[in-house]
């Protein structure tokens, strides 16, 4: 067991600091649960988030919306970095009407078994996590001895909240739902400066100021992941080579999703084949410099299938090129195209899965890329997950 004592301002009294110590493919479980939340929050457990989408791992969150201090886009960025909807992630919104939702609870149970877990002061902000304010808590971890049956009493505690039987959680899986928060009035579209702590004004002797002791928020603090808050469609149709067929190009639009048509290509129609300026502004990578792209295959279940690097290349159409090994021994169609779908979830990461005529979604996603192209070729629209949710709302990806 440990106490974390923030007023020491040592490195190890960060809560972030601990969970950054933990190796990402070790987790096989993580649990959350806070009384006010922040993107920053999450870079300490960014690299165990990914890890876990890689192979479907279990990711659970339960999220005060006290005051309307939790926002929209916030929200938004932490469904598209759990890769939500998917099967193992479960998030719920806890609002109480004449009071507020407290706890800080954080708990990783491992491959082998043996289970982490802190309770204490800590918010799951950039000021909470990483120490900026002062903050003290327990840590306990099965490895040091500490009783088992008080981490499990610890994650049943968070695990109850999806029951179903509390009124006061709100399940949420997409930017939809979230939508329908900030309707009702429990969730804000506008970052309040109290989440960081102090307002840092004062009267008479001037105050000493607080900063992180370590630098962990910096990871995902202004990493654009999710559409915008206002929830405005910002669809961008992107020609063949690479120039937008609308005033919004994918490059300042935020968008995180890419629909696009496959062409055939010869008989090795298995790539995806992208001019330079999609493969620098969606899928985050100068081709010409060369490089890899990372590429989770998503099943019709939204499970992850097959995550591994993804050599691009220059083909001889100038375009740029990378292999979709999920459609591997796959004919191409003999009528109507192929569409594919790509997700980003970090800067040179993406879900995909490719649609068939015929498949589930294929019709919805032809009719919005004929409803949002106007240029020539291959017809590519870069959306938000919002959009894709109307167009599809059963879309795996």
């Amino acid at each position: 067991m440990h106490y974390l004592d923030g007023s020491t301002r040592n490195q190890t009294v960060a809560l972030g600091y601990w969970i950054d110590k933990e190796s990402p493919n070790d987790i096989s479980h993580l649990r959350m649960m806070s009384g006010y939340f922040e993107l920053g929050g999450l870079g300490a457990f960014h690299d165990i988030i990914l890890a876990l989408n890689s192979k479907g791992g279990n990711i659970d969150a339960v999220i005060g919306a006290n005051n309307k201090e939790t926002i929209e886009r916030d929200l938004n960025d932490y469904l598209a970095l759990v890769q939500s909807p998917r099967k193992g992630v479960r998030t719920a919104i806890a609002s109480y009407a004449n009071g507020l939702f407290h706890p800080k609870v954080y708990h990783l149970t491992r491959a082998d078994g043996s289970e982490l877990a802190y309770v204490g002061s800590a918010n799951l902000t950039n000021f909470g996590i990483n120490s900026g304010n002062i903050e003290a808590g327990l840590l306990l971890d099965t490895r040091s001895k500490d009783d088992s049956a008080v981490l499990s009493q610890i994650s049943a505690s968070i695990d109850i909240w999806f029951s179903g039987t509390n009124p006061a959680a709100t399940i949420i899986q997409s930017p939809l739902d979230v939508s329908s928060l900030v309707k009702n009035g429990i969730v804000g579209v506008k970052k309040k400066a109290t989440v960081n702590g102090g307002s840092g004004a004062s009267s008479g002797t001037k105050k000493p100021s607080l900063k992180p002791v370590v630098p962990l928020g910096k990871k995902l603090k202004k990493t654009p992941l999710s559409p915008n808050s206002s929830g405005a469609s910002k669809a961008a149709a992107v020609s063949s080579t690479g120039t937008p067929a609308t005033s919004t190009s994918v490059a300042t639009s935020g968008n995180e999703i890419l629909v696009a048509q496959i062409p055939k290509g010869g008989d090795r129609w298995n790539q995806g084949n992208f001019s330079l300026e999609i493969m620098k502004s969606f899928f985050g990578i100068n081709p010409t410099a060369g490089g890899t792209i990372t590429l989770h295959e998503i099943d019709s279940a939204g499970s992850v299938g097959k995550s591994e690097p993804t050599h691009v290349f220059q083909s001889k159409s100038h375009n740029y090129r990378f292999a979709l090994r999920s459609v591997n021994g796959q004919n191409y169609p003999t009528a109507g195209r192929p569409i594919a779908i790509f997700r980003r979830v970090a800067a040179t990461e993406h879900r995909y899965r490719v649609i068939f005529p015929g498949d589930a979604g294929h019709s919805a996603l032809e009719a919005f890329l004929n409803a949002n192209y106007t240029g020539r070729g291959m017809k590519r629209v870069a959306t938000t997950s919002a959009d894709l949710a109307t167009v599809w709302p059963a879309c795996p990806v």
